[in-house]
C-alpha cells in the first residue's frame, strides 16, 4: 500500500516536472503528447478572445507547441509584434521549426523576470495552462504588472 501511495507519488511529481520542461524521459514524451492533444482547442479559443488589434505587442508565457502563436499569426494583423517565453528547450526548438518567429522573440526566460521587454511595452498576455507552475504567484504578476501598458479612457 505504502509503497505503491509513493510509486504514484514520484510519478505525479516526475510528470508535473515535464510539463513544465519535458525531459527526453518516458514522462517528457507523455507530457508532450498529452499537451500536443488536449491544449490546441483551449489556445485556439484564448487567442480568439483576446481579439487582437494592429499594432499590438502580445507575448505568450509557455508558448509550447505554438499552436497559440501560428493562431495569432493566423489572426493576420498589421504589425503584431509576438513574443514567445519559454523555458523549455525542447518547445523553443519547436518552436523555431514551426512558427514564423525569428529567433530573437523566442526567449529562454521565466517570467518573472522579463528584462528583455520595456515597461509598459506589452498590450496582452496569452498563458494558456500556465498560471498553476508561476511561483511564488506574486513575482510573476509583479513583472506582469511592470511589462503591460496601462490601460487609457
Amino acid at each position: 500500500g505504502i509503497a505503491l501511495a509513493f510509486a504514484a507519488l514520484q510519478c505525479r511529481t516526475a510528470l508535473q516536472a515535464n510539463m513544465r520542461a519535458p525531459s527526453g524521459s518516458v514522462f517528457g514524451w507523455l507530457a508532450m503528447c498529452l499537451m500536443g492533444t488536449v491544449n490546441f482547442p483551449t489556445i485556439e479559443d484564448a487567442v480568439r478572445r483576446l481579439a487582437v488589434a494592429d499594432n499590438e505587442c502580445v507575448v505568450e508565457l509557455g508558448a509550447g507547441h505554438g499552436v497559440g502563436i501560428r493562431a495569432l499569426a493566423a489572426a493576420g494583423r498589421a504589425g503584431l509584434d509576438v513574443w514567445a517565453v519559454e523555458i523549455s528547450a525542447q518547445f523553443r526548438a519547436t518552436l523555431l521549426e514551426t512558427t514564423v518567429l525569428p529567433a530573437s522573440r523566442v526567449v529562454d526566460a521565466d517570467a518573472k523576470a522579463m528584462p528583455f521587454l520595456k515597461s509598459g511595452s506589452v498590450d496582452k498576455v496569452l498563458a494558456v495552462n500556465v498560471v498553476y507552475f508561476l511561483d511564488p504567484l506574486p513575482e510573476y504578476l509583479a513583472e506582469l504588472h511592470r511589462v503591460l501598458r496601462p490601460k487609457t479612457g
